[in-house]
């Protein structure tokens, strides 16, 4: 294995990458830092390719294959996509369960809800889910985390309140480490996943505690990564809603029902361990994938 550091200025990476006449690029991740988008934009392998790190098409015509699951997937999800999708049968991750010390929790003196997303993903249509649970559980509080640069809760604060979401019950903690997130998601009976574009690497982090996450998948990939973890995890009766009214119930239910949540949180804590974390059928998966293009483009060639 080869280990190679890339220098900031743009060119020089551009000349290392062209060195190595690489046979396959993976771009875990488009979006998210400016090189790396402009980069992909330059044929520097004979075969690109990319995956859920930032979960969208590119609509680039360098990356050659988007690379998912049959599990996060709705039909027709080809549609969805610029780049050739290849489904998976496994979530296309391996998850190193986090090393952390296991706090215990008392489900009667735990908060009820939480949503601990970036707030980015906090769109209007959530807001229906918000003021319905503070209307029908005279007891909730939902505690979402304040951005780091204390400009989107602001945003949300006063959209809330042009639509009469009780905003008393609803804080916001400051940004802390990984760790602290964990043992922060541990603490609470139901985690909300926002619509539309819902949880994906905080959703593991949580399954340290079992914590059940409600969700509504939509036909994009991004709203459907719990989903399809549950699926993975062979989870009964998981909380994957058809539509809000539904979602709200589920909340309320996993909030209030003591027999359900520990149910479910059961079969998360036992069925991460078996088919979640440190899948070694996905790395399998994945090598014999990158043996298939490999071998279907020097065929090509020839």
């Amino acid at each position: 294995m080869k280990s190679v550091h890339l220098p900031k200025n743009f060119d020089q990476k551009i000349k290392i990458i062209e060195k190595e006449k690489l046979d396959i690029i993976f771009y875990p991740d488009i979006g998210m830092s400016s090189d790396l988008y402009y980069l992909t934009y330059i044929r520097l392998a004979k075969v690109q390719i990319t995956s859920w790190g930032h979960p969208e098409t590119t609509g680039n015509e360098t990356i050659d294959y988007f690379i998912s699951s049959k599990l996060i997937e709705a039909e027709n999800a080809q549609d969805n996509y610029s780049e050739k999708l290849i489904c998976l049968d496994y979530m296309p991750m391996y998850y190193l369960k986090p090393r952390l010390e296991f706090q215990n929790v008392d489900f009667n003196s735990i908060k009820k809800y939480a949503c601990p997303q970036t707030l980015f993903k906090i769109l209007p249509d959530f807001d229906i889910v918000l003021k319905e649970i503070l209307l029908l559980d005279k007891n909730a509080e939902i505690y979402f985390i304040k951005d780091k640069h204390s400009y989107w809760y602001k945003i949300l604060l006063k959209r809330w309140d042009k639509i009469s979401i009780d905003t008393s019950r609803i804080h916001f903690v400051e940004p802390m480490t990984a760790e602290k997130y964990i043992h922060f998601c541990g603490n609470f009976r139901v985690l909300l996943d926002p619509l539309y574009f819902g949880a994906g690497n905080s959703f593991y982090e949580s399954m340290i505690y079992g914590v059940p996450s409600v969700t509504l998948p939509n036909n994009y990939m991004r709203s459907r990564l719990v989903t399809g973890a549950y699926k993975q995890m062979q989870i009964k009766n998981a909380p994957i809603a058809n539509n809000l009214k539904e979602y709200v119930g589920l909340c309320l239910e996993l909030a209030n029902n003591c027999n359900q949540n520990f149910f479910i949180r059961d079969q998360l804590l036992q069925n991460s361990k078996l088919f979640l974390f440190e899948n070694y059928k996905s790395i399998n998966e994945f090598d014999i994938l990158l043996e298939k293009l490999l071998l279907n483009k020097n065929a090509k060639k020839n």
